[in-house]
């Protein structure tokens, strides 16, 4: 079996393309959250937020999506860190 085989096929693209997920893409496109939802159900959402940017940024490897990713944790880290401090 030929090993190149083995290693799949890489496409080659023209010019850049730009991700349809820019810097907090995502984050505009979540809807917001309710009001009325207590402080643990929005921390929920911002952890399934994290999960659904990451698996983005996982399969596109783009700056925007690793853009996006990163602005997600920033707003964790300040919810985890309020959690911790308390």
């Amino acid at each position: 079996m030929d090993p190149a085989h083995d290693r799949g096929v890489v496409l080659q693209f023209r010019g850049t393309r730009k991700s349809a997920m820019r810097p907090g893409g995502l984050l505009r496109s979540h809807p917001p959250v309710a009001a009325e939802l207590t402080e643990d159900a929005k921390l929920n959402a911002e952890w399934d937020l994290l999960i659904r940017v990451a698996s983005h940024a996982w399969s596109w490897r783009d700056p925007e999506s690793l853009d996006t990713l990163e602005h997600a944790v920033t707003r964790l880290r300040s919810w985890v860190a309020r959690d911790w401090s308390a």
